[in-house]
């Protein structure tokens, strides 16, 4: 960690002292409401609106960006998640099967919710993944980015699960030196080194003094903007592809969930009176937001 950010670096005047925002990824790892920014193919574009433009260099060639630098407003410490059917492949612009904003249940938009709660899904099970590694569902983190002269136009950057390593380092690196991610410019790469589109984080500079303005108007004003853009508040919008806003529509449901269901409704339920002290009650796995605070709370002396 000690390259992402220049040694013995003190925060300006100009921003000591200011009110701390959550470093959320320091643990890492008609209109759509706002643009969102691509890295297919190891090329960054933004989508507006429907369109997509390729971000080039400054100068005459027209060539595209191989970094940007940008500041994090704001970002979900939920991981999102992505599940498709047919397994993705690099450049398609189909929506997933099913998604979820919080990494806790799936989105109100999802096409074909394919269970109540993530931590139980069949497809967020380790080993269900490529070559029976990871997950067939991935993961992200969303991020609401700007870059530093046009401040009041957040975007939506996914890191993804390749990258959210690296972003968590990064993070640290900021945390041990006080700095929060919006008081500093940061530089997003690629790491060309791998075969799929991986991300890099690095210190470029500090906001400046009127930069650091723009950003506390947004952190208040912008509250409600930038919480749809990381997930953490509900858009009537699509949380996989943003040109994929279509007219709202009851989301369908896996045929192993719609099976499931039918089967626990049908089964009976039968009372049984047990003599002595009445049992501590334990929470059913889908109460918890996560397999391994249930796992933890599992009592395994009785």
């Amino acid at each position: 960690m000690s390259d992402l950010i220049a040694q013995d670096l003190k925060l300006p005047a100009h921003l000591q002292g200011k009110a701390q925002h959550t470093n959320a990824f320091a643990a890492a790892g008609g209109s759509a409401g706002f643009p969102a920014i691509s890295i297919k193919g190891k090329v960054f574009s933004v989508k507006r609106d429907g369109e997509v433009t390729i971000i080039l260099k400054p100068g005459p060639d027209k060539e595209p960006a191989t970094v940007l630098e940008m500041i994090v407003l704001a970002g979900n410490p939920k991981k999102s998640k992505t599940y498709y059917e047919v397994a993705y492949t690099q450049g398609s612009t189909r929506a997933p099967d099913c998604s979820s904003d919080d990494g806790v249940s799936p989105s109100p938009q999802a096409e074909s919710p394919q269970s109540k709660k993530c931590a139980i899904c069949p497809q967020n099970q380790w080993g269900t993944g490529r070559d029976g590694k990871g997950t067939k569902c991935g993961d992200s983190m969303r991020l609401a980015v700007a870059t530093p002269d046009l401040i009041s136009d957040p975007m939506l950057l996914r890191v993804p699960a390749d990258s959210l390593k690296t972003l968590g380092n990064y993070g640290k690196a900021l945390a041990i030196r006080g700095f929060q991610p919006n008081q500093v410019i940061t530089k997003i790469g690629f790491d060309y080194a791998k075969e799929y589109p991986s991300l890099t984080f690095k210190m470029a500079d500090f906001v400046g003094p009127t930069e650091y303005a723009g950003v506390e108007t947004m952190m208040e004003k912008g509250k409600e903007l930038l919480g749809q853009i990381t997930g953490e508040i509900e858009s009537q919008f699509s949380a996989s592809e943003v040109e994929f806003v279509t007219e709202a529509t009851r989301p369908k449901k896996s045929p192993a969930l719609k099976e499931a269901e039918a089967e626990a409704e049908a089964s009976p339920k039968t009372k049984v009176k047990v003599e002595g002290p009445e049992p501590k009650k334990v929470k059913a796995v889908e109460e918890f937001d996560d397999i391994d605070e249930a796992l933890d709370n599992l009592d395994f002396d009785d």
